[in-house]
């Protein structure tokens, strides 16, 4: 995370610096923060548990596009639009 958010203000400060490519510079300043928000781990949405005796299930939604997800297919990422999760309670 740390490398994703060095590489972000890297290019903010050289933005400031030289406003010759503004346009191509914005660009990838916006695809990097996107991915840097992506790849940061967001907490599930909803979670619930349910089960008996030594099964048990979570089930939750991902917090960006509230796909339905479920803990014991071992989520750490969401199929539908690919955001980090966080299972923590």
């Amino acid at each position: 995370m740390i490398i994703y958010e060095n590489a972000f203000s890297e290019l903010v400060n050289k933005l400031d610096s030289n406003k010759k490519n503004f346009s191509s510079t914005k660009w990838a300043i916006s695809m990097i923060k996107e991915l840097v928000e992506q790849a940061t781990p967001k907490k599930v949405l909803n979670i619930e548990e349910f089960g008996a005796f030594d099964f048990y299930e979570m089930i939750g939604k991902c917090p960006k596009c509230h796909k339905a997800l479920n803990k014991h297919h071992h989520h750490k990422n969401c199929g539908g639009c690919g955001q980090a999760l966080d299972w923590s309670a």
